[in-house]
């Protein structure tokens, strides 16, 4: 298992937007997800290797996810499975 922090570059990109990292509000939220799929997807590509997503169908027809966050993946493998099926599923 590889971990590989978004710190730094999360840090980075408050002070380009000007955002204080202090303001918890959905900009600190969304962009430690936006940044955590770009490293993702970059180390994916990197070694030959692709990006599960873990959404479901109801999580993405109701939004309940980051756009260009948490929400992509190169392989969405629950995407047609309703949330109130997955339980099922994984038991």
């Amino acid at each position: 298992m590889k971990e590989i922090s978004i710190v730094n570059a999360v840090m980075q990109h408050f002070k380009d937007i000007e955002h204080d990292p202090d303001n918890r509000d959905v900009t600190y939220e969304n962009s430690q997800a936006r940044e955590r799929t770009q490293i993702l997807m970059d180390y994916a590509n990197k070694i030959g290797g692709l990006v599960v997503g873990t959404g479901n169908m109801s999580e993405l027809a109701l939004g309940w996810a980051t756009y260009n966050g948490d929400h992509m993946s190169m392989y969405g493998v629950n995407t047609s499975v309703p949330k109130t099926l997955v339980a099922t599923l994984v038991t």
